[in-house]
């Protein structure tokens, strides 16, 4: 019993590790994540980024005339902000950039790809489509969503809804 118990603790450990994601940096977590937003919102982000993280960069430096110990953190709080952001409003708006165009050139690929198998298979019923019974001009293949015969397939007229012919698949 007790290596039976043993083998599946190994089974399981092994499962866990190969589920897990390979190590990767901040800046590829954040090319990521804008990626998958719509190209237009990334861009937005990294303008808008650039615009907020500027202003504090730029900021007018307060230098202490007398230093207060009370107020030392704040004072070095305040310089690690206007630091960060320094080195902020250049990589968040680059990250965001790059993820913009990563979600661009997807989204293109997938247009092609949805329009190319779509114009292979527009291609093929056309050729073995049927002439419309009213007006002549090729049948495409279509779904019933309404009616008695709902889910039903049947040829339709391509020239819908100026001819409404039809015919049984």
């Amino acid at each position: 019993m007790l290596g039976v118990r043993i083998k599946n603790i190994h089974y399981s450990h092994q499962k866990i590790f190969m589920a897990r994601r390979k190590r990767s940096s901040f800046l590829e977590d954040l090319i990521d994540i804008a990626a998958m937003l719509p190209w237009w919102v990334a861009v937005l982000l990294a303008i808008i980024s650039y615009l907020i993280l500027h202003n504090i960069a730029t900021a007018p430096e307060v230098t202490p005339t007398h230093l207060v110990p009370g107020q030392m953190g704040a004072f070095v709080a305040g310089e690690l902000k206007r630091a960060l952001a320094l080195y902020g409003q250049y990589i968040f708006p680059f990250a965001f950039s790059i993820g913009a165009l990563l979600s661009f050139i997807r989204k293109r690929k997938d247009e092609e790809t949805t329009f190319s198998s779509y114009s292979k298979q527009n291609t093929i019923e056309r050729s073995q489509s049927p002439a419309c019974p009213n007006c002549g001009s090729h049948m495409v293949k279509r779904k019933a969503k309404k009616g008695a015969n709902v889910g039903g397939i049947f040829w339709g007229c391509s020239s819908f809804p100026k001819c409404y012919g039809k015919r049984d698949y």
